[in-house]
């Protein structure tokens, strides 16, 4: 309501201007000034305070748009017309932008303070323009200021009457100016309005001060409430008498603009006593310049600040701190105090005597430590909570089993060391040569005793070189986060014991290449585990199907896996993992993402990026329907598959389909890309709308029009030769018949290639019946009859017999009795004679069914072979029989053998 509202506004206030522009052109016209065509056109019209502001020089309108509107009468109208330099640099610069009573007039090269901007804000930022002097009242519109930012524009000189009426003013920045420091530039009373100040920026001011400069404390000694004060280091180095009267500041800062401290004297901080923080970093202070009762005279001080000072030197600064015991220092930073030149230090007894017993936080970074003397930490601070020692040159020595005497000790970063071997120091044993070309050493059976309260320990670069095996950490300790970044642990073997509070494990850039399946096993609490930009790519690769390397870590939220050239990984290596919300996975070489996430129902990032991804399994799909469940826009979790060679052909439409659709994805598809059938890349614009709009053409299924098509094509061609048979069947029959007859003659040739007419197989219990009544029957009749066992070669095998026999010999004449049924060699024989036939496609079997056999007897296989060849049955013994029926069973015999 409020927005529509200002929008009337605007469009009142246009429609007002327009219809005076006529005139005030012709008043133009007539030499009018532009004082009385401002006048004209505004008059008591609605002039927009912060919403809109119409703007009238030489004729041209300018509307601007800030926060809210209001009505100005003639003394508005009087108070407007008063600066057209100010309108022009609204006319010529772009408006200020307004929001909830803050202002901000960043760099829009203005070069006096606007005064258009609603009355009533509370913060004003006029940086990085060029105004060069404030006159008297330049704030006397904006009363309610609480926050004034000049940083960074041409001011000069200030006059007495530049801050009038600015009593609520808390904050006043004139930092990066060209205010130099003396009494001309900052005048007796120029502050004194401001009441309420209690910061104030005057640093970066003194670019052009040589020795004309100092403190103006007179001047800054009218700001009663003032707290935080930051000044350029000028020399000579001297806070004057009159600070003595800002009783209430607190925080002096030397660091944040120039700093050149020729010397610390004893009488440098005498009127400062009261401060609690000094900061003196970046100041060239040289260390034989400071003397000895420097810092005596600040006993409220509680942090200071003197790091990249070069040649301050160790020794020298706690020189000075030895001689000021009776401060409470708790927060000192000593980074980067020794030359880039120095020799290595260690860390003895004269700088235990310059540590403040209140001392809480120590930093002391980059100075060329290279040992600690033994016993020393002992005496440390006892409330010494936070130690950072930082890219120094530590041994790894003996020291570090001194650490559990820091009992308050939570923070400990020992990170970016060159550790050297000590002699003394046990574990130098395990170490890994750079040189060897096995890793046989091992880090292995040692007890480590940490500050019972430490939470975070980080070794981040420190060079070492082990391979992990069975540390043993004693159980009274705190330990939340390890960080052991960039080191070389080129396998970790474990177990490792008694880190049970551990929560976050950075094992990145160390080399990795083997992790033991049990590595894991006694982080219970492990939240976070990094083991991004290692070597794991074999290690993976050759991993069995059910490996679970994670699956003890019930509480992991964050898995880092990134970077490691991973090229296929186990489907359940992710098992166990209920509780994984993050999963960093990029650069890595996956190709198609097929883990199993079905158990990890609070996943909520999978960062998949630069992986060569180009598809996700079906399964991996399903898991993400699930958890995104029935939302009708928003989804849980969110996967990212940017830069990756996604396959946009008819095989991956169904995937780039489903992903199109799903809400786990960038909507707007930001950085995704094509790969096509000709290995080209594309990056996608469009949410891959044009790609599955062509695929959907190019992929649709055409099998049943194929099958239909083949189908109509069979029935065609099965007609068409029924046509063709149909026309030409009579001359069919006959070139049948004629290559039948021929075949037949050629096998009546051919018939006189066999040694024998018949070969005789029967049982011997028959063999009276063939040698006097088969035999001499078929011999009558002209047949060459070969008798089994009679005429078999001697000296050769029964089966290579039986095989020659039935080779040779035109038919094989099976004499069916019951003894022949219980024969092997029989049945041998008849199995050959089939085999015969099959082989050469002529029938050879004839049966002679001599005894009375039911079906059950013969059995399935030989009935088989009875009805598919020629049998015929014996006539039994009857006296009824005649002589003439007999001799035509042996004709018709004789004819079924010779056929």
């Amino acid at each position: 309501m409020e927005f529509i509202m200002k929008i009337m506004l605007i469009k009142i206030v246009c429609l007002v201007i327009s219809s005076s522009h006529t005139a005030a052109r012709s008043e133009l016209t007539r030499g009018t000034s532009k004082r009385k065509i401002v006048s004209s056109l505004i008059g008591n019209q609605l002039y927009p305070k912060s919403s809109t502001s119409a703007n009238v020089v030489d004729g041209q309108v300018t509307t601007i748009l800030t926060s809210d509107a209001y009505v100005v009468d003639s003394q508005g109208r009087t108070q407007i017309s008063k600066s057209l330099a100010t309108m022009k640099n609204l006319v010529t610069s772009t408006a200020c932008s307004c929001f909830s009573k803050k202002c901000k007039c960043v760099g829009l090269n203005l070069t006096s303070v606007p005064d258009y901007l609603d009355h009533s804000i509370t913060s004003l930022d006029l940086s990085y323009n060029e105004i060069s002097s404030l006159k008297d009242c330049s704030f006397c519109n904006y009363t309610n200021l609480s926050v004034l930012r000049l940083f960074r524009n041409s001011l000069q000189v200030l006059t007495v009457g530049s801050f009038s009426r600015l009593s609520k003013l808390q904050c006043l920045n004139l930092a990066g100016n060209k205010l130099t420091y003396n009494n001309v530039t900052f005048p007796a009373g120029v502050f004194s309005d401001l009441n309420s100040l209690t910061t104030l920026y005057l640093h970066d001011n003194t670019k052009d001060c040589e020795t004309s400069c100092s403190y103006p404390d007179s001047t800054l000694s009218e700001l009663t409430r003032l707290r935080t004060l930051s000044l350029d280091g000028i020399s000579p180095f001297i806070l004057g008498p009159k600070f003595k009267d800002l009783r209430r500041l607190r925080h002096v800062m030397f660091s944040l603009g120039m700093c050149n401290i020729d010397a610390l004297t004893d009488e440098t901080f005498v009127n400062v006593r009261q401060i609690s923080t000094l900061n003196l970093k970046n100041c060239n202070i040289l260390g034989t310049t400071v003397s000895n009762n420097t810092f005596t005279p600040l006993v409220h001080l509680n942090s200071l600040d003197v790091s990249n000072n070069s040649k301050l030197r160790v020794q020298h600064l706690f020189r000075a701190l030895s001689h000021s015991r009776k401060n409470n220092i708790t927060k000192l930073r000593l980074n980067s105090i020794e030359p880039f030149y120095s020799t290595s230090i260690s860390i003895d007894y004269s700088v235990l005597i310059g540590l403040p017993q209140s001392l809480i936080h120590l930093e002391a970074k980059e100075n060329h430590f290279e040992t600690i003397q033994p016993g020393l930490l002992k005496n440390f601070p006892e409330n010494l909570a936070y130690i950072d020692l930082e890219n120094n040159n530590f041994f790894f020595d003996s020291y570090i089993r001194e650490l559990k005497f820091l009992e308050n000790l939570k923070v400990l970063k020992i990170n970016r060391q060159y550790i050297k071997e000590a002699v003394s120091w046990p574990m130098n044993k395990y170490r890994f040569s750079r040189f060897s070309e096995k890793i046989n050493n091992k880090f292995q059976d040692i007890i480590v005793q940490l500050p019972p309260k430490l939470q975070f320990l980080d070794f981040s670069g420190g060079n070492l070189k082990y391979t992990i095996k069975g540390l043993q950490f004693i159980s009274n300790n705190s330990l939340a986060a390890l960080k052991l970044v960039n080191n070389y642990f080129p396998s970790i073997i474990g177990p490792i014991y008694g880190l049970h509070e551990l929560n976050y494990l950075n094992l990145k850039y160390c080399s990795i290449l083997f992790i033991n399946e049990t590595f894991f096993h006694n982080f219970p609490n492990l939240k976070k585990l990094m083991l991004g930009n290692n070597k794991l790519e074999t290690y993976f690769s050759n991993l069995g199907p059910n490996y679970t390397l994670f699956s003890k870590l019930k509480k992991l939220k964050t898995l880092d896996l990134s970077d490691n050239a991973i090229s296929k990984m186990p489907t359940d290596i992710l098992a166990g993992l209920t509780s994984l919300k993050v999963l960093y996975f990029e650069h890595n070489t996956l190709w198609t993402f097929n883990l199993n996430l079905s158990h990890m129902m609070n996943l909520r990032y999978v960062y998949l990026r630069h992986s060569q991804v180009n598809s996700l399994s079906e399964d991996v799909r399903q898991h993400i329907d699930s958890i995104c469940g029935n939302r009708p826009k928003s989804c849980a979790v969110r996967f990212d598959l940017s830069f990756n060679p996604i396959h946009c052909d008819c095989e991956n439409y169904d995937f780039l389909k489903w992903m199109m659709n799903s809400r786990a994805f960038d909507p707007k598809f930001t950085n995704y890309m094509c790969q096509y059938p000709d290995s080209s890349y594309k990056n996608i614009t469009d949410a891959y709308e044009e790609t599955l709009r062509i695929l959907r053409g190019k992929c649709t299924d055409n099998s049943f029009i194929f099958l239909f098509v083949l189908a109509a094509t069979f029935v065609m061609i099965a007609f068409v030769l029924a046509g063709i048979i149909y026309r030409f069947r009579w001359k069919l029959r006959y070139i049948y018949h004629a290559t039948y007859l021929r075949l037949k003659s050629v096998e009546e040739e051919n018939s006189e290639q066999f040694r024998y007419d018949v070969f005789i197989s029967y049982a011997h219990q028959d063999e009276e019946f063939i040698l006097k009544v088969l035999y001499p029957e078929l011999g009558s009749r002209g047949l060459n009859v070969h008798v089994h066992g009679r005429d078999f070669v001697a000296g050769e095998f029964i089966a290579s017999n039986i095989v020659t026999a039935v080779r040779e010999s035109r038919k094989t004449l099976v004499v069916l009795t019951l003894d022949l049924l219980k024969s092997k060699w029989c049945n041998y024989e008849i199995q050959m004679a089939n085999m015969e036939s099959v082989h050469t496609g002529r029938q050879v079997l004839v049966f002679l069914l001599k005894d009375s056999l039911n079906n059950k007897q013969l059995g399935t296989e030989l009935l088989f072979h009875i009805r598919n060849n020629t049998y015929i049955v014996y006539p039994q013994n009857d006296t009824e029989r005649s002589r003439e029926e007999l001799a035509v069973f042996w004709d018709k015999l004789y004819k079924d053998l010779r056929k």
